[in-house]
């Protein structure tokens, strides 16, 4: 990337960052992916690798969302000492029963499912977990 800094001609820089990217991702360097994709948007290319790439931080960075919804969830079920709408926790249970069906995480999402008692709440859990499943399944 440096040479090409020097060089006035850039023929291939934009097929060298997409070497770049793809170096990057096996690393887990997503920051520095981000940098580089910013980059590569400055060159008129038709290259659809840039929007691959970028939409593969996008996926990243709602996985990082769901875990970090998910240790939320768990820090609020565990803290006995605040008072809730629903003393039992069934609404907390039900936003960790989604998270868990969108991380894939069937069988714990049916264990949260199982230990609800409102049976609107476990329908609804109970199809998006089959729906969720089937779709694994393809």
């Amino acid at each position: 990337l440096q040479l090409y800094k020097n060089c006035n001609h850039n023929r291939y820089y934009p097929e060298t960052l997409i070497l770049y990217l793809k170096i990057l991702l096996d690393q887990n360097r997503f920051n520095d992916m981000l940098d580089i994709i910013d980059n590569l948007k400055n060159y008129d290319t038709t290259c659809c690798d840039i929007d691959y790439f970028e939409i593969i931080i996008y996926i990243i960075n709602i996985e990082m969302n769901i875990k970090k919804c998910k240790n939320k969830v768990f820090e609020v079920i565990q803290n006995k000492g605040r008072s809730y709408i629903n003393s039992s926790h069934e609404h907390i249970k039900f936003l960790l029963g989604k998270l868990l069906i969108m991380e894939n995480n069937h069988k714990e999402a049916k264990t949260i499912k199982d230990s609800l008692s409102n049976k609107e709440v476990k329908n609804y859990l109970d199809k998006e977990i089959k729906l969720n499943s089937r779709c694994d399944n393809v």
